[in-house]
């Protein structure tokens, strides 16, 4: 115990008294906090699971309006294809890839369907990702059969397995052994 006799004793246990005072008030206010933190951590999670499910659903409906959006933008897609009469096989096929698409630009007289054309899938897929994405998501019918039988069922499988085989110059199959 400090001296209490004098006004400067007094003084230096009174702030003493003060700065105890102010810490306790801090403890217990961090008490009732850590009391109810249970609480608020069960139900922040649950908001948090509720807004992760909200996310993937609203992400999920804007990736269909951007695709329906982009989709818009095609006026239909046709393929057709020839074996060559000397060599024969998926890769030695000869390909025509038209699709009509709307062309926007800031003069009028340039805007509005224009024709285009690949000859293989390789450059649709790299030069004109949009068509290619039209193809395999809008029209997988239009895919030939020759290619379709790359993956039955999975016309996206079928079209990688295609083009990373038509890139190697033979054909890729993937691993099946977990299937």
């Amino acid at each position: 115990m400090n001296d209490l006799t004098t006004s400067a004793g007094i003084s230096r246990e009174l702030a003493a008294n003060g700065l105890a005072y102010n810490k306790a008030r801090e403890d217990a206010a961090l008490f009732e906090r850590l009391k109810s933190a249970s609480a608020l951590a069960v139900r922040l999670a649950k908001e948090g699971e509720a807004l992760t499910a909200k996310l993937s659903e609203v992400s999920a409906a804007e990736d269909i309006a951007k695709r329906d959006a982009l989709f818009a933008q095609f006026g239909g897609i046709t393929v057709t294809y020839q074996m060559p009469p000397d060599r024969s096989g998926l890769l030695n096929a000869k390909w025509a890839i038209r699709w009509k698409k709307n062309v926007q630009t800031g003069y009028a007289w340039s805007s509005g369907m224009k024709d285009f054309d690949a000859s293989d899938f390789t450059t649709l897929e790299h030069s004109y990702p949009d068509a290619y994405r039209y193809l395999v998501e809008a029209h997988p019918e239009k895919i030939p059969a020759i290619i379709m039988e790359l993956s039955p069922n999975n016309p996206a499988e079928a079209m990688a397995i295609y083009c990373a085989s038509k890139r190697a110059n033979r054909i890729i199959m993937p691993s099946r052994a977990n299937a």
